[in-house]
């Protein structure tokens, strides 16, 4: 049998790994839990450089979460306190594409593309909005969605946008691969507007697209990248 998914993208090491067995079992030997709440342990240590080294230089800072929606939820409120911090407390909007799928934590999905999955559990957390997707977007007609993605985010007034949360593939919503060229325009309309750039690499990160991390084959560097999924095998020694 072949897992595409790899367990829900999770699994990309494979199934039944005596070695991966080994270190869990290793590690719940040494310490089975510790809350990093102002204080950590070496293992937490080691792999914060590790994932450093991993992303090239590229980021500076590391902020462990448990999961792939709390992941997401750090990145809004940091790209919020960025703005609040730097002067811009107005922009507390962030865009998301229409299909994506983020996370089914309350303020994951303020920013959930899957209408039936927002359904039934409002009321959703505000200042977020839509911008539409197509399952027919490719390398070959891309800056048509390219145009449309700008005139939408800059009707919401750039002013109060703080960030946009993009994957470099729509998974639950349907696998749909954003060229991209798109995304290393979109990263330079967002720098002309004082607009963070979040990269969901929950699905994408380890492997999954050829590089270790989808962006690093882009040719751009997010503002803020969010993983998971896969991260719990990459950190084996």
């Amino acid at each position: 049998m072949l897992d595409v998914n790899a367990c829900l993208w999770s699994l990309s090491l494979g199934y039944g790994r005596e070695d991966i067995i080994e270190a869990m079992m290793n590690q719940a030997r040494e310490i089975a839990c510790l809350p990093l709440f102002s204080r950590a342990h070496q293992a937490a240590v080691d792999y914060a450089d590790r994932l450093l080294d991993y992303l090239n230089g590229d980021f500076s800072k590391i902020f462990y979460t448990s999961g792939g929606a709390e992941a997401i939820e750090t990145a809004l409120k940091i790209s919020r306190a960025y703005h609040c911090l730097t002067g811009n407390p107005q922009k507390t909007q962030v865009g998301h594409l229409s299909n994506s799928y983020n996370g089914v934590s309350l303020g994951a999905l303020s920013i959930m593309g899957i209408p039936s999955i927002r359904k039934n559990v409002g009321p959703i957390p505000a200042d977020s909005f839509e911008i539409p997707m197509s399952y027919e977007i490719n390398q070959d007609n891309w800056t048509e969605y390219l145009d449309k993605i700008e005139q939408v985010i800059l009707a919401q007034n750039v002013d109060n946008v703080a960030a946009i949360v993009i994957g470099p593939v729509i998974a639950a919503g349907g696998i749909i691969p954003i060229p991209p060229p798109l995304i290393r325009e979109l990263k330079n309309f967002c720098l002309t507007h004082n607009i963070l750039l979040i990269l969901d690499e929950i699905v994408t990160g380890y492997g999954r697209t050829g590089d270790l991390f989808a962006y690093q084959g882009m040719g751009i560097v997010p503002d803020l990248i969010t993983v998971a999924k896969a991260l719990h095998q990459a950190m084996l020694p």
